[in-house]
């Protein structure tokens, strides 16, 4: 067996290291490329740093941009101290604007929102049926109460209350009070203080309200109940074409009525003719429209 064995020695004949030679001539010719891979890693250096001053630049110009409004240089604060138990947060609120001067100042509180409170006449009995001049149905808060001839002042102040629970309570208490013998008053409480109080209203042909003795009704009268800016609105419904006393869940709504429009000069318009049973918001809207021409 023979084993062949080749050895290369660069320049042996003719002297010249002809290997370090093309080494060199390959390293010569790399070179630009060389070059220009360490001016590509520059300048991808120099990019990332331009990419930090520019975010630098953008965090500046937002700072710049709140510095332009003059609420940013508002050092006016507003503090609430009370001599008594009661903290004054409960009590009021107070803010300050861009236009305040410093001070300090007293507010005396006289008397604090009471919760509204009803009575009713007075009823020899708590128990005794009402009878039927009290059957039929009334709104408190815009929920139906129906009262039978049946009912007693008692019944009365449990239905009432009935309708004070659930996910959409009326937010009046009904309670009886009894001033004496054969001295009894049905007393409705709003459970919040404040302008909103007691909504109650007769919906049927019975002046129920009345009879109990918590509306006195003056012929002629007319007032509004929700005003707003300019004008008034109604309660709160659920929708404006279904027919009223579906929306308030009537049994026995009134008969036809009609109603009264005082424009800002205090003139009355004519009589506006509803039907609860029938008219709905729309229909209602479009009587009233029809009457001003």
């Amino acid at each position: 067996m023979s084993t062949n064995t080749s050895i290369s020695v660069s320049g042996i004949s003719s002297g010249i290291d002809w290997r370090s030679m093309i080494d060199q001539l390959r390293q010569a010719e790399h070179r630009p490329i060389d070059v220009l891979e360490a001016r590509k890693d520059e300048y991808s250096s120099k990019l990332t740093e331009w990419q930090s001053f520019n975010s630098l630049l953008l965090t500046l110009k937002s700072t710049v941009e709140d510095l332009k409004d003059p609420d940013e240089f508002f050092v006016y604060t507003a503090s609430l101290a009370s001599d008594t138990t009661t903290d004054a947060e409960d009590i009021l609120s107070v803010s300050v604007d861009a236009t305040a001067s410093t001070g300090s100042y007293n507010i005396k509180v006289t008397a604090r929102a009471a919760a509204q409170k009803l009575s009713s006449k007075s009823f020899s009995s708590n128990t005794a049926d009402l009878g039927s001049d009290y059957a039929g149905e009334i709104l408190i808060n815009g929920k139906v109460i129906s009262i039978t001839a049946t009912d007693s002042l008692a019944d009365v102040r449990g239905k009432i209350n009935s309708a004070n629970a659930g996910t959409n309570p009326t937010g009046v208490t009904a309670s009886i009070l009894s001033y004496g013998n054969n001295d009894y008053r049905l007393i409705l409480t709003s459970d919040d203080t404040g302008e909103e109080g007691i909504s109650i209203l007769n919906a049927s042909s019975t002046d129920i309200l009345g009879q109990l003795g918590f509306v006195e009704t003056a012929s002629g009268s007319y007032d509004v109940k929700n005003s707003i800016t300019g004008g008034a609105r109604s309660d709160r419904f659920t929708g404006t074409t279904d027919a009223i006393d579906t929306l308030l869940e009537l049994t026995s709504p009134p008969s036809s009525t009609t109603l009264k429009i005082r424009d800002a000069s205090g003139n009355l318009s004519n009589d506006i003719s509803i039907d609860l049973d029938t008219d709905n918001l729309t229909t209602i809207a479009q009587a009233i429209n029809n009457d001003k021409g």
